[in-house]
C-alpha cells in the first residue's frame, strides 16, 4: 500500500473512534481491543516524517480515549491501559 493510503485508513480509524467517544457509549465494544491494536499498528508503521505531521491531532484524539475509557471502565481495565501505552509510545 501506498503512504498516501496508509494515512488515509489511519485516519479512517481514529475519525471511528473520535465519532465512538463522542456518542459517550454505556460499555465499551467487545471489538476495541483490536480496534485499538490496529491504530497503534498503523500510527507505528508510518515513517516518523509522516507521524510528525499530525502527532499533535493523534494525541488529542487518545487522550479523549483515555479520559472516556477512565470513566467508563476504570483505571486498571485492559483498553484503558492500551490507550495510555499508545500515548507513552507516541511521546506523551
Amino acid at each position: 500500500m501506498g503512504i498516501y493510503r496508509d494515512v488515509f485508513d489511519l485516519a479512517a480509524k481514529l475519525g471511528c473512534l473520535e465519532g465512538y467517544l463522542f456518542e459517550q457509549p454505556e460499555e465499551a465494544p467487545r471489538y476495541l481491543p483490536d480496534w485499538l491494536g490496529n491504530i497503534q499498528r498503523m500510527y507505528g508503521s508510518l515513517p516518523p516524517e509522516v507521524r510528525s505531521e499530525f502527532q499533535e491531532r493523534y494525541l488529542e484524539i487518545l487522550g479523549k480515549a483515555s479520559e472516556h475509557l477512565e470513566k467508563l471502565v476504570g483505571p486498571a481495565d485492559g483498553n484503558f491501559l492500551q490507550v495510555k501505552q499508545m500515548l507513552a509510545e507516541a511521546g506523551r
